[in-house]
């Protein structure tokens, strides 16, 4: 079975682009790097297509595990002066 790897900030200071989730299931969020006093969220879209929802905020580095519906769109969110953070979501196989 193939698993998903999802690369969600990369050396970022800032909001990511959001993505697209295909398979759904379990994933883990890695998330690391120089925070400086920011936060770093994980939102998921809401169904309206407007509004995004937090769902773990990271103020230093970490991990999470976190079910996702298939198709969902993410992003890392960013509010803060950091610099250099990473954040990739890892699908966990079954």
């Amino acid at each position: 079975m193939a698993t998903e790897s999802y690369n969600l900030l990369s050396n970022a200071s800032a909001t990511g682009t959001q993505q697209v989730i295909k398979p759904g299931g379990n994933h883990v969020l890695v998330v690391n790097g120089t925070f400086s006093g920011a936060t770093v969220t994980f939102q998921v879209l809401s169904k309206d297509g407007t509004n995004w929802v937090d769902v773990v905020s990271f103020t230093a580095a970490g991990t999470a595990f976190i079910a996702i519906a298939h198709g969902s769109i993410v992003r890392m969110a960013v509010s803060g002066s950091p610099s250099a953070i990473y954040a990739t979501l890892g699908r966990v196989p079954v």
